[in-house]
């Protein structure tokens, strides 16, 4: 069986583009987060890092790594990529300060808040999916 040929995408890590050697594109057209595709009316997808977990010289070094912790998603899901990582990328000891700074939100948003929550609880336990409507 012939190897696959690697070329070298650009793929943008903490504001720098790395040239990544892979065998085939990192982006295939189609979310990760709602499954919708670029023939299905989305304009394009985006590598999205949920997680910058090595310092930018080490992956300069080592360019695969700029892959780690990644998402190819749509415009819409890349911005909740990127608040879910602002939200979660707080030390674990101040976590708590995210709960006493949403308990200061208006009652609706709040609602809001313990839907995405026991939504996010209850697939991680690998449950039947459920629908914001299902609670409102």
């Amino acid at each position: 069986m012939p190897r696959k040929k690697i070329k070298k995408y650009p793929v943008t890590y903490e504001k720098t583009t790395i040239m990544v050697p892979l065998s085939e594109p990192p982006r295939d057209g189609l979310c990760d987060g709602c499954k919708r595709t670029v023939k299905d009316g989305i304009k394009v997808t985006q590598i999205h890092h949920f997680k910058y977990q090595y310092r930018l010289p080490l992956v300069k070094e080592k360019p695969e790594l700029a892959m780690k912790n990644t998402a190819e998603l749509c415009y819409s899901c890349h911005r909740i990529g990127d608040s879910l990582r602002v939200l979660l990328w707080n030390k674990e000891e101040n976590i708590h300060k995210i709960v006493d700074v949403a308990q200061l939100m208006p009652e609706d948003m709040k609602l809001k808040l313990d839907v995405f929550s026991e939504l996010w609880l209850s697939a991680r336990k690998n449950k039947v999916k459920q629908k914001l409507s299902d609670y409102v």
